[in-house]
């Protein structure tokens, strides 16, 4: 497969044009030939993004004195098979709210807490005073 993609390269936000020879993604500066691949406008990110994960979880497993090896272990597997950012869909234990990214471990947003309408074994109900 050959052609280019212009679009907005994550993380860093720079417009640019990418060209894809025999499969790959080449992000060097020079010509880029080809049909266009895609759409304009839209994002490029270097590696995979898992838009719905929980690197916290599950909760009962867990000592909490052990969270951070567990939570750290999660994202190495999550690294391992190429995963380069991923949105933590909210855990009850905030850890990822004091953890730094490590070597060679995913960029994680968190989504924050989630809303829901009624307790169960990992997320407390959101209670009206508190949206």
């Amino acid at each position: 497969m050959n052609g280019r993609i212009t679009a907005t390269l994550l993380p860093d936000g720079v417009p640019c044009s990418l060209e894809i020879r025999e499969g790959v993604l080449i992000t060097s500066p020079l010509a880029v030939h080809g049909p266009e691949m895609v759409p304009s406008g839209g994002f490029v990110m270097p590696g995979l993004v898992d838009a719905h994960g929980h690197v916290d979880f599950p909760q009962e497993e867990v000592d909490a004195d052990e969270r951070e090896a567990f939570v750290r272990a999660n994202l190495r597997d999550h690294a391992g098979v190429g995963t380069l950012a991923l949105r933590d869909m909210g855990a009850s234990a905030r850890t990822l709210d004091d953890l730094s990214r490590g070597p060679g471990e995913p960029r994680v947003l968190p989504a924050g807490h989630a809303v829901i309408g009624c307790a169960n074994h990992c997320f407390p109900e959101t209670t009206d005073d508190s949206l």
